[in-house]
């Protein structure tokens, strides 16, 4: 979710649609991690929120990961 009193910042932009593969930029913050399993193996998730503009963000970098989602 997005901080409603401002707009993605340019760093959180590049991240719209990224790969798992991609890093997360200096300004997120790790606020929790998040391991299951799936049918098609362990998986974990990490939640980090942006410093600068407050947009929160899911990281899903298993094999099968969506990458970054909001």
């Amino acid at each position: 979710m997005t901080n409603i009193h401002k707009t993605m910042c340019e760093e959180c932009n590049k991240l719209v649609g990224a790969s798992r593969h991609t890093q997360p930029h200096g300004d997120l913050k790790l606020t929790k991690e998040k391991p299951f399993k799936s049918m098609f193996g362990d998986v974990n998730e990490y939640y980090y929120t942006c410093n600068e503009c407050g947009t929160e963000w899911l990281r899903e970098k298993g094999s099968y990961g969506q990458g970054w989602q909001r």
